[in-house]
């Protein structure tokens, strides 16, 4: 018979191992939140103070996952010297949201990246392009849309009419009008006129105001809509995804080659996702889109011939445009990118856009680049294919250079440049930039700025052509993509749109593409002795390059 006393003792036991199991329990729950918790919120790695007495913390034990490996193995990059971070910019010219951020190499990638969002899209397709050429890329992008519409999705297409003269581009646009696609403000040049037939008429007859209405005219087609965006569900919360840069649509930008002998560009895309720099862009493209509406307004002529080509399906094209040549082994490399895979590093950070629109008196971009030059610590890249800097932007980045930071630039030599006159009147601001920022001129502190032209296949045979990516990083903390050229057009015309970020992983990729293409076999760096023999010649060529630096805006 067992005691009062040992059933007490048993009781005892079972109560002390229930409390140990419950601990247990509670210490399981607790970890098993703990570590979703750190999972979803992408830990930084702890760095611990190498005393083997302490012990490990939790962040410390867990794996990392691959964004948060790649930031943590690639900070030599992004922050060599340590420096404390820079606050968010408060001027005005674009709102900070919280988002993501992804690199995208450039060619083949960046077309599969396209192709994959726009398979991805639900509701809407936002897409503005400067240039859409009618060849084997134009080909599957306008298909891709047409297929879209067919499955519901609201397609809006913005091509900038400067492209018209391309090959095959206002073919492929009057395929996309007779399949519902309808292409913006891509009117050419002989639908504008019929449009204004009024107008030309009033100035003929010499009726007053009429001068002032053709140079309105004139003016108002100089402006051009050099933004590349593509909007992806901008009205889906959560799902919404951006994609922006310099890349146009055509084969030379994905290095989609057609014939033997073609040469392959080099661009830079990024994307963001958010919903704040997601609704931003869309409204973008939704004024522009108004805007090329408003200008278009008086269409009558252009809306006729639109009207009898959208009740024309089979006349301009079932499959493909009427009237283009597709080579099948380009149509295979395009199809063949559709089916790949392209693994995305999304990090978070801090992004804006910043748009800039001359016809709004906007001149953001360049308003903030020269700030952000006024407040450079260590280094500035500017990356950029037409370089003929503004005298701001000059005396910027000489007074950087003066006090100590390494100011590179990298820019299109005369022959790998797709307009040779824009490197001419560019290398007119060498001598001032590279001489000025000498040791004699600058002081002790004052460091040379570096400028290096990017050859490409001209110089050595590498199967580029021309550099096309536009970008800045600063400090290796911020950094500026988008479509804006540092020249007078860019500054003075056109509408450009830049998105800033502190996103690390962004600016140490940047930095890993920057280090491969100013390295031999792709650039090479312009020395004192190089300067010394630009612009001389005879006396009709120096009077050739003066003349150009005088229209430069116009190049």
């Amino acid at each position: 018979m067992i005691s009062v006393k040992a059933m007490n003792a048993v009781k005892a036991n079972s109560a002390t191992r229930m409390q140990k199991t419950n601990l247990r329990l509670m210490l399981h729950l607790k970890f098993a939140l703990v570590c979703s918790v750190a999972a979803c919120t992408r830990p930084e790695p702890v760095r611990t103070t190498g005393d083997s007495s302490q012990v490990p913390t939790l962040s410390e034990m867990m794996p990392l996952d691959p964004v948060a490996q790649a930031i943590a193995a690639l900070e030599a990059l992004y922050n060599p010297w340590q420096l404390a971070p820079v606050p968010l910019a408060a001027d005005g010219l674009g709102k900070w949201h919280e988002t993501e951020v992804a690199h995208i190499l450039p060619g083949i990638d960046s077309l599969t990246t396209r192709m994959s969002l726009l398979d991805f899209a639900q509701k809407s397709v936002r897409l503005q392009t400067f240039i859409m050429k009618g060849d084997e890329t134009g080909q599957a992008f306008a298909n891709k849309l047409i297929e879209l519409v067919g499955r519901g999705v609201q397609v809006s297409l913005l091509v900038d009419d400067s492209n018209i003269p391309f090959k095959g581009a206002q073919n492929l646009f009057l395929y996309l009008t007779s399949h519902g696609v309808k292409v913006h403000g891509y009117r050419p040049v002989w639908m504008q006129i019929g449009n204004n037939a009024g107008m030309f008429r009033n100035i003929f007859n010499g009726q007053t105001g009429s001068p002032g209405n053709l140079y309105d005219f004139a003016e108002r087609k100089n402006h051009r809509y050099h933004e590349k965006i593509m909007v992806v569900d901008g009205e889906v919360s959560g799902r919404g995804v951006v994609m922006m840069g310099g890349t146009n649509i055509a084969n030379e930008y994905y290095n989609v080659l057609a014939t033997p002998g073609e040469l392959k560009w080099r661009d830079q895309d990024i994307l963001v996702r958010g919903d704040g720099i997601v609704a931003d862009m869309a409204k973008v493209f939704d004024e522009n889109l108004a805007d090329i509406t408003e200008f278009n307004k008086n269409s009558s002529f252009s809306d006729t011939i639109e009207n009898v080509v959208s009740g024309a399906r089979g006349v301009f094209g079932d499959d493909r445009a009427a009237g283009i040549n597709l080579d099948p082994g380009a149509m295979q490399q395009v199809a063949a990118a559709a089916t790949r895979v392209v693994p995305l590093e999304w990090s978070r950070a801090n992004a804006r856009m910043i748009h800039h629109s001359p016809l709004k008196k906007e001149f953001n971009v360049e308003q903030r680049l020269l700030a952000a030059l006024g407040q450079s610590r260590k280094e500035v890249i500017l990356v950029n294919p037409y370089f003929i800097p503004s005298k701001l932007m000059v005396d910027a980045l000489v007074v950087a250079a003066r006090r100590g930071v390494r100011i590179q630039i990298l820019t299109n030599s005369k022959d790998a440049g797709d307009t040779p006159s824009v490197q001419e009147v560019g290398r007119m601001f060498y001598k001032t930039l590279m001489t000025e920022t000498s040791v004699a001129r600058g002081g002790s502190q004052s460091v040379p700025i570096e400028i290096y032209e990017w050859g490409g296949d001209a110089e050595f045979h590498n199967g580029y052509s021309t550099l096309h990516a536009k970008y800045t990083l600063v400090d290796r903390q911020m950094a500026f993509v988008g479509s804006y050229n540092l020249d007078p057009r860019s500054q003075v015309f056109n509408n450009e749109v830049v998105v800033e970020t502190d996103d690390r992983l962004l600016v140490a990729r940047l930095i890993e593409q920057f280090n491969k293409d100013v390295a031999p076999g792709y650039s090479s760096i312009v020395t004192p002795q190089e300067i010394a023999n630009y612009n001389v010649g005879t006396d009709l060529e120096k009077m050739r390059v003066k003349v150009l630096s005088m229209f430069k805006v116009f190049l």
